[in-house]
């Protein structure tokens, strides 16, 4: 597949998700939260292509957290800032402590839950400052699926991502423009462009109980696509009738 039909095939969907849910509207000033993997540029790429949701112009800023984890001066995010700026895409780098933190002695149980909340504090606080209600994320649909795994797991709940989320009161939102995109169609996508794809040093990173799941889900869908469809369209057609309604004083 062509990168022109790859980008199509990504734009149309992303498309689809705005206008079911309303991602995308008039008068957006939208904070792209660019982490250095390749779903996060292929968002910022891509949201060029769906200014018509915003009557024709959308504003958006994109901002890069550095976790920390490696030395200043990180010629990653050097490279970021170059990209940024030769694309001519307005942006801000933050250097942080959030890695070393979520990893000290006193958080060692769950440095993952603890690094997520600060990462999304500190961009709400970058969103407000910034005049942008809407903060987006690249999780895919490959996402959506694992996160139900890890909730229904380890959190005892059915619950999962969802397409878009307000916080304080509708203050803020934060969206996800490729809830209906496949991880395959992005990777293809981001292999055919120039993307200074980098990790932020995580010293779990690709070992978590997430990526795990991933991996389960990959290996039993492997050679048969259909099953992992399914299993994103059951999140969508959820029959209350027919799952235990909850009794005071039971499970928790």
């Amino acid at each position: 597949m062509k990168t022109s039909r790859l980008r199509r095939a990504i734009v149309s969907r992303v498309d689809k998700v705005s206008r079911e849910y309303g991602l995308i509207e008039p008068g957006d000033r939208i904070l792209v939260a660019l982490s250095g993997g390749a779903d996060s540029f292929v968002l910022l790429d891509v949201l060029r292509d769906v200014k018509h949701l915003a009557g024709g112009q959308l504003d958006i800023l994109a901002v890069h957290l550095d976790l920390g984890y490696k030395p200043e001066p990180n010629p990653d995010v050097e490279g970021l800032r170059a990209f940024l700026e030769r694309e001519e895409i307005a942006h801000r780098i933050e250097r942080t402590d959030i890695g070393p933190l979520a990893h000290s002695e006193v958080n060692r149980a769950n440095p993952c839950f603890l690094c997520a909340r600060l990462r999304r504090k500190r961009l709400f606080e970058i969103a407000q400052e910034e005049g942008c209600r809407k903060l987006a994320y690249g999780h895919h649909k490959d996402d959506v699926i694992a996160t139900f795994f890890l909730n229904l797991l380890y959190s005892r709940e059915l619950s999962t991502m969802v397409p878009k989320q307000d916080f304080f009161g509708g203050l803020f939102y934060l969206i996800r423009p490729l809830y209906y995109v496949d991880e395959s169609l992005i990777k293809k996508y981001a292999a055919k462009r120039d993307y200074p794809i980098f990790d932020s040093g995580c010293p779990i990173a690709g070992n978590t109980e997430r990526d795990k799941l991933s991996e389960i889900v990959r290996s039993f869908t492997r050679g048969r696509p259909q099953l992992r469809e399914n299993i994103f369209k059951a999140l969508h057609r959820v029959k209350l009738d027919y799952l235990p309604k909850q009794q005071p004083g039971g499970f928790r």
